[in-house]
């Protein structure tokens, strides 16, 4: 993939909010990246990075109660 991206801007910006009324919060990710061309595939590993990253958030907050 980093061959494929010229720049990767601002790499990652997450927005949690916490439910009304309920335990836990919602969590928005952006990712800002720069292809070189438009011929260059979506970088897809991004997205699974988040969703890791997120399970792995979520099981370390529930271990702590």
């Amino acid at each position: 993939m980093a061959e494929e991206v010229s720049t990767l801007v601002g790499i990652l910006e997450t927005t949690v909010t916490p439910k009304e009324g309920e335990p836990g919060s919602v969590a928005h990710w952006h990712f800002e990246y720069e292809k070189i061309n438009e011929e260059v595939a979506h970088p897809e590993t991004l997205l699974q990075f988040a969703i890791k990253v997120s399970k792995e958030i979520d099981e370390h907050l529930f271990s702590e109660e």
